[in-house]
């Protein structure tokens, strides 16, 4: 009874630092919180979407959590290569758990995508937060090719010029669309 009390003290141990770490990622490095795109939303963002029917190309997803966006992309462009990044270790953990084997060739990466070289992607996705955008747009612009689209849900890049804006969850959202 012992043994099993001190495994179940260590477990709240670990849950609760894990639970205290992600909370000053949050609140005081400015980290996004972990919420899910809307299917909803994802549906839209792939009918906007038009990479050709035989895209081969590299799909990066910033702070990836579930990697829901890359699961989409996959099954739309089956050939398409798709990295997630995902820093906090809980989304991270449940994204590998949800790939299984459908999505098994879905790379998912535990790394601070400021840390990761952006140039071999062809498409990129984020649901960051307004004090991410101006951050990953410096990223962006001393990483990515001339050509590299852009998709930001909710939290457009201050400045860069979308050349495309999709109002989404009754005219509560938006999708904002950019070219590199």
């Amino acid at each position: 009874m012992i043994d099993f009390l001190y495994i179940f003290i260590i477990i709240l141990v670990i849950v609760f630092s894990a639970l205290v770490i992600k909370l000053i990622n949050d609140i005081v490095r400015g980290y996004a919180p972990f919420v899910r795109t809307k299917d909803n939303t994802l549906d839209i963002v792939l009918e906007n979407i038009d990479l050709g029917k035989d895209f081969k190309g590299n799909v990066c997803e910033l702070g990836c959590g579930e990697a829901d966006f890359l699961k989409r992309i996959k099954e739309r462009y089956p050939q398409a290569r798709c990295l997630g990044l995902e820093y906090s270790f809980i989304p991270y953990l449940k994204a590998k758990l949800h790939l299984g084997k459908k999505f098994k060739d879905i790379k998912i990466r535990r790394k601070n995508f400021f840390k990761v070289n952006l140039s071999p992607e062809n498409l990129i996705y984020c649901f960051l937060n307004n004090l991410m955008m101006k951050k990953v747009e410096n990223k962006i612009k001393s990483d990515c090719r001339k050509g590299t689209i852009l998709i930001s849900y909710a939290f457009p890049f201050p400045g860069l010029n979308p050349y495309k804006e999709i109002i989404v969850n009754n005219n509560q959202d938006k999708v904002y669309f950019y070219k590199v």
